[in-house]
This record gives C-alpha cells, structure tokens and sequence, in this order.
C-alpha cells in the first residue's frame, strides 16, 4: 500500500476533516489518497494523523481524518518506476508551517487493518507552498513509505513454476539447473535472488536461474527470493538430494574379472551412490514369482549385445531376457544381471524402476524394497545401468532383516553372467553387507572375432552373430550326472549347447553311458527336433526311426527344454530324456530311470555334414519361416484377415472375450502386412503396415514380449507381464502394463483394466475393441484347410463353416488365483452332467496354453464317461502323455481330470479339478495348487451325444442369449433401441429412473418378465436418466410389492449397465418404494 500526501499553502484556518489548527497568516496544507492494485484487502479506509516531528504517532494529533477508499487511479508521476496501477484514497489538512510527523493507518471495517501496516514520516510545510511526502506500507508485513499523502496497496509476488533439471536427486558429481517463475498481482516488475539455507555447496543465479554445485553427499535446502519494485517479496524453499559417488575415483578394490573382459570392483560407502527411487519410480510387476519387460532409454550393451529391452524380476535379477526362478546356485543363468537372486517376496513392499539423469549420461535404476519370502525386514536392494560406459552398479542399502538365513545375502547369489563367461562375487554367503557398493565395468569395446572369448552376440567362440559361420557339423552336450544331486553346472553347459544349434542337421542321437549306442532319429525330423531344441519351441510327438520323440518346455521351471525318444513329455516313466535344467534329481537317464536315475553319462548330439541347407521347399519351418516353407525369406504366408471383436463394459472382468483372444491369437497362423487397433471410441483406430506388422502378429500368436517399434508413426509392442503369467497384450502407446491413454487390447488381465480405444485404457468406459492382423497373398484360409481359423468352432467345422455337430460338450470358466472356485464347482458338475455321448477325444486347454494337450481314440471315450461317472480311472497312455481321472482329491466325491499322471498331485501342469474346496483348483501349462489366475477348459468331442440346438434352453453355440442370437437369430429384431431397450415376445422393455412412469406409448411392465430378460439388460443404458433408488417399481406391484433390483454398484449412477436386474437385488424383498427417480421397468403398448 502506497501513501503519499502532499503539503501546500493555503490561507484557510481549518482542515477539511474539521480540526482547528491554529490561526496564522501563513499556514500550509495536506492532502492524502490511498490506492490498491488488483488484489482484495480488507482496508476500506486510510486514517491520517498529523502530530509535531518530535512527537511519536501515539501521541496526540495535531490534525487527523479518515478517508474512504476511491475508484481513481493514482497517476503514473506519483508512484515510483516500474509501478503498476494503484486507485487512490484523497484527505486535506492545513496547518502552520514547522516540520511534521505525518501517521497513516490502513483501516479496515474492525478498526485497523490486519494486512497492511502503518507508514509515517517526516514533512517540512513552509508558507504559501505544497511539501509532498511519500510513504509506504506493506501489506502483508511491516512496510515503510513515503510521505505525499497517497496510500497504494501493494501484493507480494507469487510463485507459479519451479524446475530442477535433472532432478531433485543428483549425485555429487553433477549439478542442477534451476527455474522459477514468479508473477505479480499489480503487474510490478521482480527481480531474483537466491541463496543456500542450509547444507554444503555453491549457488549462482542469473535472474530466475541459478546453478547448485554440491561440496558432497547430502541434503541441501535452496531459498529463492522474488522482489517486486515496490519491496513486497515471497520466498520459496526446497530440496536437492545429492548421493554419494565415485567421480572418477579409485577406490573400488578389484575383486576378479571374466573370459569377456569384465572387471569387477568393491567398495563400502556411508550413503548408496545409487539413487532411492522407491515411491518416486515406475512400479514393476510386484506378484511373487513374477517379471515385467521393460523398454531401456537407452541402448546398453551387454557381454557384447545391444541391448533395448530389459526383464526385471522381482527374485533380485534382471535378464536379457529373464527367468522367474528364485531357486539361486553358483551358476547363474545366462545373460542375467543379478545384484540378489533369492526368493523375495514383493508384495510386501515393492520393486521399482526409473531413468535419471541426462543423454548422454543417462542411468537406468532398479529398486527391490521387499521382504524375503521366509519373512524379516525389508531389503533394500539397487541396480543401476550406466548410459555411454554400459557399467553396472549394485547397492546394498539394507541386507539385514533379523533372519540369519537371509542376512547379508546367506542364500542369495550377486554377479554378472554372459552366455559363456560370467563373474560371481558371492554365493549363498552373508558377504553382501550394508553399504557394499559392487562395479562391474565394461571392457570398452575390445571384442573381436578372433579374440578367443565367445562375446559381442556370437554363437561360439569367434563365430556366429557379427562374425559369421557357425555351425555345421557334429554339435555335442555330454554331461556327468550323480544319481540325487541337482545338475547346475550340467544346465549351463545344456543352455550353451542349445544356443550353439544354429547349423541344419540330418541326425539326433541321445546315448550315454548305460547305452553308448543309444538312439537316433534321421532325416528332416532330426533337424526338426534340433532347431526346436535350439529356438525353445514345444515341437511333438513326431515319429522317427521307429521311436516317438519330443522337444518339451513345460517340465519345472518356465524355459527349461528336455529332449526324449519316448514321446512322453516331463514324465518319470520315459527312459531316454535329457532335461539337465529341472532344477532337481530328475535330470533324465539313458535306458535308465528319469526321475531319481543312477548316476551316468548322458550325451546329446546333433549332426549333419553342414546338413543341407534350408530351402523354401524342404518341407521345414525354419530360416525365419513364418510357416512351414512361406514367410521370412520365402515369403508369402498366410494371407486373409484374421480379427478379434469384442464388446467390453466398464468395471466388468472380461472373462468370456478372453476365450476370444485366446482363440484368436492360435489362428494366427500366417504372416501379414498389417495390424489394426480400432473400436467403437476410434472406428479408423491406429494402423502398423509392413514388416513390423509381421512381427507384432506373430508375437501375438507366440505370446513373446516384442518392442516397442516404431511403426507408421507410433510406438507398438506386444507384451506378456501384465497380470497373471502368460496374458498377452498390444499396445500402440509404446508401454505394457501400463495405464496410459491411447490404444491397448489385453483381455485376459482378469480385471477390469481390459484395454481401451483412444482414451481411458484402465477401467475404461464399456466399448467394443477390435485387432485386426492382415496381408496380402497366401491362402485364405477356408473350410477345407485342415486349420481352426477364421472363427471356427473346431478343424474346418463351426463358425463360418458350420456345423461341427453337437457331439461337442465343454468346460470353460476363469479361475483367480488363491480364491475357491465355488461357482465353478457348479458348472463343472453340469458339464460331467452333461457327458451322455461317446466320445473320441479330450483336450485339457486354456488361457495358459490355448492348444493344450488331447487324448484321441478309445481312451478318450474311457475319460469321458469317467468324468460322467466320477468312476476312479487310469493312469492310461494316450498320445504320449499320461491320463488319468481321480476322485479322492479334497472331500469326498471331487472329481479330476489329468494329463500328468499324478493324482491329486502338486507337481501336475495339466489338471482340472474345480471342486476341490480350496485354492489348488488345477492348472494348464502351470502350477496346480495356488496356481496363477487363468482360464481352463476341458473338451470331449465325438460321435454321439445331442448336438446343441435353438430349443435346448441352453446359452451356447455362439448364442447371444439363451436358444437366440448367433446361429439361432434373433434376439433383437431391430424393432426396440438397441441402446436401452430389450426385445421380448414381441415388445420392448427399458429401465428408466422415472418414479413408476413410462413415456407415450409404453406401460408399466410386470416384474415377472425379469425372469426371463434380466440378464439382457447388461450394456444397455437407463431410458432418460439414472435411477435415485434401485429396487423397480412394476405394474404388479400393488399385490406382489417389489422383489427385484440392480445390485448397489449398477444402479443410481450413469449407465450402461454392468449387471441386469436381480431378484432381492440391493435388497428389494417385498418393499414398496416411491422415489420420484425411483427404477422403473416399462414396456411398449
């Protein structure tokens, strides 16, 4: 606020607020105004008081007024440069000549002002002439001002914007840029100053930027200071965290090196020099057992491989890609980064991810903060990859737990590991302390291809990869195993024998040292099995010199790859098997037992003279092949376009159109040139052409994580960690798992952040989603084709191609990891209900594992009407795998399908057992107690039995409703709106908050009729307006009252439906309620 008076002569004796001054033939005059900018105060008023200069202001007054605020504005000659706009207050006083103390006082409606303070100064009036005086007060504050007298209100400036680039956290070594911006109410010009309140460092400013330079690690308070021109300020404090690191120093002891040149350091440090990105990072998947494929920001190269993608596992490792393993050894697996491989246990606690710093100096941070699955405290564990250098750190902010078999690592493992060198620093030994910081620094880019070390993305040593060939003749494992010990050093060497495959073979042979001859299959099915054992890919049975060999991946942990020649795949029963990484005593035998085997040599060898090369019409999908001789270098495959269409609505779980996807991604079976997210929000959607395309649609069909690539424009990847195990996803926003806006399609998350189109892509609002995989040439395909594509129902039968029959009878729901499958119990018996046929195959499939595992023939028929039964049967050898139905798993009478072999058995991977009574509800391709959330289906097929009809009143077949919709038609004719109304029998009926009325042309409808439509109501929308209570008012209801209602979390709230009406619904049991909004069920005249 601004005072300014103004003394002149005058030959008047009194002043204008009516005080006498004393009579002279000279006196002088005062004449005050006060002004205020654009923010409010509570001054309404100045009150000025005149007492002689040697008197103070309490003093009594010589003269005094008050004066009310006024409207004009000061003119720009009376306030200081730089001033802005100020409205003015006016008061006159005449007095003698002499020196005064001029007093004013912002006044409110109470008496003075709480916001802005008192001014006074000194004034000399001399006769016949105006002496001005300006003064100020501050609001807000103390203030001082000059004398004119006008009074101005002034505002202090006010903080808008900060910014600390990189970031709040730096390390010692760097310094932070800082912004702030500042504006002011009255439109004052502000000036900057800035200064350290505590801590070590320097800083310099320039205006509104300044530069911190840390003398060191710890925390540091920055205060800035905005100045307006007429002195009013504002301040503004914050932090900078600054870590501890090395800058270059050479403290860090050498603890050892690899074959590859890495070289690895320790050192002890009072504050981790690897940031605490805890609540402040991207969360991780944080499930027990689980990992999440992340997208580094920068290129960072890895044992001589760039490295774009990254797999974080919540077990204390990193992968290029990973395993979720937690059962730790010496041996670490391949291309892992592993600070602390042990159980961990996130879900208490958390893992986290962020990139700080800077290109080209970027740091990509990883954090476990989570207990061990064995209980303690929580670790605090760092990783952090070096943008430039590609070094690694790890910090150990915390290891100690209070639980001696986890402290400071006990039974964890910490080091680097390539495909064959790696360097361990500790294993299952309490070295890991608090304060470890570990380097590992990479060689600098001295790999060649004749350097003798197996690096830079080579298959062997100095081939493969950027040296070309490799390969070619005789490729051998041969490994020693003692009988009840676990094959880890065995594993490593199996890995490297499978990477090493990359030639084309003409014979497999699996011998040892209890048969030296062993067995051997030749021709293309020989380079069929190698190329799978090398790729990873569940390939058999195939029959080959009179043996059934296999290629399997489902026996232990997720990844590991056994071979056997006796066709049954991660069974105790085969007798030629190598499957070296189980993870325990059963790694196989040679004409041996395989679980539990006597100790032996066991050799696999895969040979050819080069073999011959592959070519586009051998008759094998290799050299890129997308199909068996089409796609990659053979080009066309595939052709026509395949499509997933599904509707979706909000905060419902999408368990049916899961089945859907799932079907959708096995037809994805040919390659295409394009791929399509679109829907109801965006009917264009967002297109991927070209080669890319190929990948994104074969990902999809693989279920591999791929990405992001940048196509036509957007970032896309394909994603596999979201939820449950095994759950794909595609997203053309660049992210997995991710709630970002844009274009994702994941429909068996098991929740309801199903995706979305063009907005919202968790808990999005109900829509249809659509992923269209497309291409030109190739077949396409047709109801001949031998394949289960566009929509087919079962092999060339179903959906386009009619009928498969009716002999068909199958299980499906969802299941939720660690909840008893109660309503699922229920259908499971309506299922072995429903088994009156005969039957020549079953199939044990689902979310996990879409083509699953099928017994055909007699044996079939025998599992079938054994499930009809509930009669105890098998084990029966059926298409290479061992079946069996059991009936004394849980209560009595719990009936189980199996695939394994083992009866009411934990170790089973293909069992359905739904009515258990607890958690251990079975599983595809997984566990079978507590297994992850998924789907599992069971199918008998055959002769026999009744084919599903349009009068069975049953919803299947592709039915929309019960015997309508699909191929029965109609279930809406077209006559109702198909947004709020549901047709039935002739008429259409809506619910609509309208307090028991209908609009022209439709009445009350009775209750009754809910029996029969209610569930149809899902996705459709209220008439006019939501409902303000939620039991429906009918036209029955002056005798029946009212019984149904919408459950609390569908009604009273904007549509579209997620549940239809229910009987006792929200309560509604023989009630009459009369809400002017109250729900009502109307139908048309």
């Amino acid at each position: 606020m601004v005072i300014a008076l103004a003394l002149g002569a005058s030959a008047c004796d009194a002043d204008k607020g009516g005080s006498t001054a004393r009579e002279s033939a000279e006196s002088g005059s005062i004449q005050a105004a006060l002004t205020v900018g654009g923010a409010r105060h509570d001054v309404t008023a100045v009150h000025y008081k005149v007492v002689s200069a040697s008197s103070s202001c309490s003093d009594s007054a010589i003269a005094e007024a008050t004066s009310p605020l006024e409207e004009e504005a000061l003119p720009g000659g009376a306030l200081p440069p730089g001033s802005g706009t100020h409205a003015g207050a006016g008061g006159l006083f005449v007095v003698p000549p002499g020196d005064y103390r001029v007093c004013a006082t912002p006044m409110g409606y109470a008496g003075p002002s709480v916001e802005c303070g008192p001014a006074e100064g000194i004034a000399t009036v001399i006769s016949e002439a105006t002496t001005e005086l300006f003064l100020v007060s501050q609001c807000l504050g103390a203030g001082n001002g000059g004398l004119d007298p006008v009074v101005a209100l002034n505002d202090p400036p006010a903080f808008q914007d900060l910014d600390v680039a990189p970031s709040k956290f730096i390390t010692q070594c760097e310094t932070a840029t800082i912004t702030a911006v500042a504006e002011d109410p009255d439109g004052d010009a502000v000036s900057y100053t800035w200064e350290l309140a505590a801590g070590a460092g320097s800083i310099t400013g320039d205006g509104n930027t300044a530069t911190f330079s840390p003398d060191g690690p710890g925390d540091v308070t920055v205060r800035v200071r905005a100045t307006d021109a007429l002195g009013g300020s504002a301040s503004l404090t914050f932090p900078i965290h600054v870590s501890a690191s090395d800058c270059g120093s050479t403290d860090c002891q050498v603890f050892g090196s690899d074959a590859f040149g890495y070289v690895g350091c320790s050192r002890v440090e009072e504050v981790p020099s690897c940031d605490d990105i805890a609540f402040t990072g991207n969360f991780a998947c944080n499930e027990d057992d689980c990992l999440s494929s992340v997208p580094l920001p920068f290129e960072f190269n890895y044992y001589g491989t760039p490295q774009s993608t990254v797999n974080i596992v919540s077990n204390g490792k990193l992968g290029f890609p990973g395993t979720t393993s937690f059962g730790n050894s010496c041996t670490l697996e391949q291309q892992t980064i592993a600070p602390f491989w042990d159980d961990l246990y996130p879900p208490i606690g958390g893992v986290w991810y962020q990139t700080l710093g800077t290109a080209p100096s970027r740091r990509f941070v990883v954090q476990w903060l989570t207990p061990h699955i064995e209980g303690g405290d929580q670790l605090d564990i760092r990783a952090v990859l070096f943008e430039g250098s590609n070094d690694i750190r790890f910090c150990y902010a915390n290891t100690a737990v209070n639980n001696p078999s986890v402290d400071h690592g006990a039974s964890a493992t910490a080091g680097i590991s390539g495909d064959t060198s790696s360097l361990v620093y500790s294993c299952q030994s309490p070295a890991l302390t608090n304060g470890l910081t570990l380097e590992f620094d990479y060689p600098g880019g001295s790999e060649t291809c004749s350097d003798g070390i197996q690096n830079q993305g080579e298959t062997g040593v100095d081939c493969g990869g950027p040296c070309a060939p490799c390969g070619g003749t005789a490729v051998e494992f041969s490994e020693d195993f003692r009988q009840g010990e676990w094959s880890t050093d065995q594993c490593g060497a199996w890995d490297a024998f499978r990477a090493s495959l990359t030639g084309s073979y003409s014979a497999v042979t699996l011998r040892g040292s209890l048969d030296p001859d062993g067995v051997t299959c030749r021709g293309a099915a020989a380079n069929t099995l190698c190329q799978a054992l090398h790729s990873g890919m569940p390939t058999g049975p195939i029959e080959c010199d009179g043996r059934i060999w296999t290629v399997g991946t489902n026996c232990g942990p997720d990844g590991v790859v056994e071979l056997t020649a006796d066709g049954a795949e991660c069974s105790c029963d085969s007798r030629y098997v190598a499957r070296p990484c189980v993870g325990n005593e059963n790694w196989g035998g040679v004409n041996s037992d395989s679980c539990f085997p006597p100790s032996q040599t066991i050799s696999v060898v895969c040979e050819g003279e080069g073999g011959p090369a592959p070519t586009c019409d051998d008759g094998l999908q290799n050299q890129g092949e997308t199909g068996v001789d089409c796609g990659g270098p053979c080009a066309p495959c595939g052709g026509a376009t395949v499509e997933f269409s599904e509707e979706f609505t909000q905060g419902s779980m999408s368990a049916g159109q899961c089945g859907a996807w799932d079907a959708f991604r096995a037809s994805l079976t040919g390659s295409y040139s394009f791929v399509t997210i679109r829907g109801s929000q965006d009917p264009d959607g967002v297109t991927c052409t070209g080669a890319a395309a190929n990948m994104l649609c074969q990902a999809l069909h693989s279920g591999t994580p791929t990405g992001p690539v940048m196509c036509d424009g957007r970032s896309w990847a394909v994603g596999t960690d979201c939820g449950s195990p095994g759950v794909v996803e595609i997203s053309a926003n660049g992210d997995t798992c991710a709630c970002s806006d844009g274009y994702i399609a994941r429909p068996c998350i098991g929740n309801e952040n199903w995706g979305g189109v063009a907005g919202s892509t968790c808990w999005a609002p109900s829509q249809t989603i659509s992923v269209v995989c497309g291409g030109e040439g190739g077949p396409v395909p047709t109801c001949d084709d031998g394949l289960q594509n566009q929509g087919e129902a079962g092999v060339d039968c179903g959906g386009p191609c009619a009928p498969c029959g009716g002999t068909t009878v199958e299980f499906s729901e969802q299941f939720t990891q660690g909840e008893t499958a109660f309503e699922q119990c229920s259908a499971w018996d309506a299922f072995r209900a429903s088994l009156t046929g005969s039957y020549s195959s079953v199939t044990l499939r689902g979310s996990r594992d879409p083509d699953g595992v099928t017994c055909t023939g007699a044996a079939a028929n025998t599992l079938c009407q054994a499930l009809h039964d509930g009669t105890p049967t098998g084990p029966i050898e059926c298409d290479g795998r061992t079946w069996t139905v059991g009936t004394d798993c849980g209560p009595p009478g719990v009936v189980e399908l199996t695939a394994d072999g083992f009866e009411c058995s934990c170790s089973s991977t293909y069992v359905a057992r739904p009515c258990v009574g607890m958690e251990a509800w079975g599983g595809v391709n997984s566990d079978s107690c507590f297994p992850p959330s998924q789907t599992i289906s069971v199918v008998c097929a055959g002769e026999g039995g009744s084919a599903p009809t349009c009068d069975d009143g049953i919803q299947n077949q592709g039915e929309t409703g019960v015997d309508c919709g699909g191929p029965c038609a109609p279930c809406d004719s077209g006559l109702c709106d198909s947004a709020t109304e549901v047709e039935f029998d002739g008429r259409c009926y809506y619910l609509d908050g309208s307090g028991a009325a209908c609009q022209s042309g439709y009445t009350l409808a009775p209750q009754s009729v809910l029996n029969s439509i209610a569930n149809r109501f899902v996705g459709k929308t209220y008439k006019t307006q939501p409902s303000g209570n939620c039991c429906i008012a009918h036209s029955e209801q002056s005798t029946e009252l009212q019984d149904w209602g919408m459950d609390w979390d569908a009604c009273n709230m904007p549509g579209p439906f997620a549940t239809g009406p229910m009987l006792g619904g929200a309560g509604c049991t023989d009630v009459l309620m009369g809400s002017s909004t109250q729900l009502t069920l109307c139908m048309s005249l």
